[in-house]
């Protein structure tokens, strides 16, 4: 039984001011203890002893300290391997089951359930992590990682197949419905709208720029020589229109003369000639 004395009696924590600090000795110092005796100036770890004129035990645990004298200063008692607290009362971090702490069986960023006497040693596991040994990523979520946990899918239900809400563990890309993309199945692929049916905007790919369409109203989006609502015709002045042409048609060049033109059956092309004659 731990008895701790202030003022020659025993003490009432409500009693102490607590600007003051409290004093240890060992418990096996005959009762009441005086600051003026030898043994009770040896043992007392702080300067107000003698304003309260008594000094607390060590009151160190008998099964998690080497020995009942704590230090003079502070209190704390030498406290055996894995052990910690002034008292040397609990296992320290990542280990359990005291006073016999051993170590946890996690990874090495988890702790475990240290309470005393626990033969179990639970691991505690980051957000959204399961397992004995937490790593194991809880349903719908993705991207273990023993430090911080696994990150949720967020899975679009309107956009996913089956209502599967699952995603890659490693990439976090959601199972989309055809014509659907994004990690989280969130939008029409390029060309299609009205999410999450997503319908062909029937535009004429040759003709409009890599965002095809307003996938709110299936506007074509053009290029800059091309018009028609399917962006299927050159402007004027313009001709031959390709899909692999950032402005989609030619410029026109009739010098001036004219400003329709149409494709040439003719084509550009090198010709080698091996003789030479000057006429």
């Amino acid at each position: 039984m731990t008895v701790e004395f202030y003022g020659g009696a025993p003490y009432s924590p409500s009693s102490i001011s607590p600007v003051f600090t409290l004093f240890h000795v060992p418990r096996i110092h005959p009762l009441p203890c005086s600051p003026s005796s030898g043994f009770c100036r040896d043992a007392t770890f702080a300067l107000t002893v003698e304003f309260y004129g008594g000094a607390l035990y060590c009151d160190c645990d008998y099964y998690g300290s080497y020995t009942i004298e704590c230090e003079e200063f502070g209190g704390a008692c030498p406290c055996r391997p894995n052990v910690i607290g002034r008292r040397c009362d609990r296992c320290k971090t990542g280990y359990f089951g005291f006073p016999n702490c051993q170590p946890c069986d996690c990874p090495s960023t988890a702790l475990c359930n240290a309470r005393n006497g626990s033969e179990l040693g639970d691991c505690i596991c980051p957000p959204l992590v399961m397992g004995e040994r937490c790593d194991q990523c809880v349903a719908n979520t993705y991207g273990f990682d023993s430090i911080i946990g696994c990150e949720e899918c967020q899975c679009s239900p309107a956009g996913v197949r089956g209502g599967n809400l699952q995603c890659d563990l490693v990439t976090g890309q959601c199972d989309c419905l055809n014509n659907v993309v994004g990690r989280r199945c969130d939008k029409c692929r390029a060309g299609y709208w009205t999410y999450p049916r997503c319908q062909s905007c029937d535009c004429d790919i040759r003709g409009t720029e890599s965002d095809i369409c307003d996938q709110t109203d299936a506007r074509c989006y053009c290029k800059s020589n091309v018009e028609g609502r399917t962006c299927d015709s050159c402007v004027l002045g313009s001709y031959n229109l390709q899909e692999s042409d950032p402005d989609g048609c030619t410029r026109c060049f009739c010098f001036g003369k004219s400003s329709t033109c149409s494709p040439s059956k003719f084509f550009w092309d090198k010709v080698r000639h091996n003789e030479y004659q000057v006429i």
